[in-house]
């Protein structure tokens, strides 16, 4: 009887961690296709990634905007994007503008512009919007390595 309790209760304990492991992979919101949601969570983890990197070296522009996901999401933009749900559009809008204002924000940072604050509030700004719309937690201070 005691080794029966135990091969269920180990049964339980398996069937338990299972359905957490298999939980765990990202759902998209609703009106969001898998494809694109996992395209976006890899342009947002590519322009973090991107912006460490270029602590260490000089950043330019074509260190953010010359990634392989930057150009992906300009392909939603020229050829997809009328096909995309509304939802989608406004992730596509909002990463995209993050890119390009994260840029901005690094120009200003090396050339003492005068507006990064400004841009430093519209960049977080954008990662709350990117993260409501997608359902994830983006965290701005990442991109402004805070």
């Amino acid at each position: 009887m005691l080794r029966l309790n135990k091969k269920i209760i180990m049964g339980i304990v398996l069937l338990l961690v299972l359905s957490i492991l298999g939980g765990c992979k990202s759902k998209p919101p609703e009106g969001v296709g898998q494809e694109f949601y996992d395209d976006m969570i890899s342009a947002s983890e590519e322009l973090i990634k991107t912006i460490r990197i270029a602590k260490i070296i000089t950043l330019s522009d074509n260190d953010i905007l010359k990634t392989k996901n930057y150009t992906r999401i300009c392909e939603y933009n020229k050829y997809e994007y009328d096909s995309l749900t509304l939802v989608e559009q406004n992730i596509l809008n909002a990463i995209n503008d993050l890119y390009f204002t994260s840029v901005l924000y690094y120009d200003d940072i090396y050339n003492d512009i005068g507006r990064k604050d400004v841009y430093k509030k519209d960049i977080k700004k954008l990662a709350k919007t990117f993260s409501n719309l997608m359902g994830i937690e983006l965290d701005a201070n990442k991109i402004l390595l805070e």
